[in-house]
């Protein structure tokens, strides 16, 4: 019988490849954030993110939705703390 190991396979700035430069370059920095985090993102390359406190998910949506260019809205989130949430465009 085969012997599994769990480990925890933390996200790195490679997921974000196929966002637009800049949410890049957001993504990059939210990876060196503290936790609780989330980190969201728009169509038009626009994000939000929380870190620490409480409604990290809320918080982060929100903040994408300040920013996000009324032409192309759409904020989703990506990712939670380590989780990768969604890859669609």
């Amino acid at each position: 019988q085969a012997e599994q190991s769990a480990a925890v396979v933390r996200l790195d700035a490679s997921v974000a490849a196929g966002l637009p430069p800049r949410a890049q370059v957001a993504f990059r920095a939210f990876l060196k954030s503290a936790y609780p985090r989330a980190f969201a993102v728009a169509n038009s390359g626009d994000t939000g993110t929380a870190i620490g406190g409480g409604n990290v998910i809320e918080r982060a949506v929100r903040n994408c939705r300040a920013h996000a260019s009324a032409k192309k809205p759409g904020c989703r989130l990506f990712a939670l703390d380590d989780t990768l949430i969604s890859l669609k465009q």
